[in-house]
């Protein structure tokens, strides 16, 4: 039997591992836990900082990011490679239906999906954690992620301004408001889903104080099934601060991008709404 499948695109193959059961899987490893478990997310919400936290209490990583029809390969890339622009040799025409059924009990994915028929199906079975953010602090953290993990070449002209609001407007231009708009909508409908567990960006990584960053804990700790008390050992020790595909050292400073102009882009766009949608101010 193969142990691969191919892209429907491009007809490339995408190699995978054999189980204990001839199954063919993302990896052949499998943790302890019962069910296979997904990070969904928007973009710049900690994505990686809660995988990190499964793989920590034992879930396997699959190094695959999904999305509703591509699937990102990681596997076999160091951090760094992960963050530059070498990624897009490793992007694959397979849809979540088929990608979601290579990952097997005991490991995990992320990516960004948004709430379908099909992705609902294609998820059942999963233990579905949902992380959120202030979506003006995740789309100038992705443009700083862009520019200084050399994903984007310096001839955009947007790529080599000096951070602040004329480098905000030259990058939300080149997006596009559909696009934006697009990438983020269709995902805040997961705080509501059943069976999801939502997450605050802002409250896992203690903005709003220790008790509201432990009731998170909490909530992921009861999702997979551990200990309360273990989940919040493990995240403080081994994934607070740690280097993850996406994480530029420090927070990015919104603040830095915004003035009047920029404020009233995002509310024509509808972003200020989608933000009030999930309780920002």
């Amino acid at each position: 039997m193969p142990a691969w499948i191919n892209d429907v695109g491009t007809g490339r193959r995408l190699h995978l591992a054999a189980g204990p059961d001839g199954r063919l899987l993302a990896k052949a490893d499998r943790g302890p836990w019962p069910t296979p478990a997904i990070v969904i997310s928007l973009p710049k919400a900690g994505t990686y900082m809660l995988g990190r936290l499964l793989a920590r209490v034992g879930y396997v990583d699959s190094e695959w990011h999904v999305s509703e029809f591509l699937l990102t390969d990681y596997r076999g890339m160091s951090t760094e490679q992960k963050r530059g622009p070498l990624f897009r040799e490793r992007v694959f025409h397979v849809p979540i239906g088929v990608s979601a059924g290579l990952v097997a009990d005991g490991q995990f994915t992320v990516g960004h999906l948004p709430v379908t028929p099909y992705v609902r199906t294609s998820l059942v079975g999963f233990r579905k954690l949902f992380m959120y953010r202030n979506l003006v602090d995740a789309i100038f953290s992705r443009l700083r992620f862009r520019v200084d993990s050399g994903r984007e070449p310096r001839s955009i002209p947007w790529v080599s301004m000096q951070p602040g609001p004329a480098q905000a407007i030259a990058y939300l231009d080149a997006v596009g408001r559909q696009r934006l708009y697009d990438g983020l909508a269709p995902l805040l409908d997961w705080t509501s889903e059943p069976g999801v567990v939502p997450i605050a960006y802002e409250e896992l990584v203690g903005d709003g104080g220790e008790s509201a960053r432990d009731a998170c804990i909490a909530r992921i700790a009861g999702a997979i099934g551990m200990p309360v008390d273990a989940a919040r050992q493990t995240f403080m020790a081994d994934v607070v601060g740690q280097q993850t595909p996406t994480f530029s050292g420090r927070r990015t400073e919104a603040g830095v991008y915004l003035d009047r102009r920029v404020e009233a882009l995002l509310e024509e766009w509808g972003i200020l709404e989608l933000n009030r949608r999930l309780g920002y101010a």
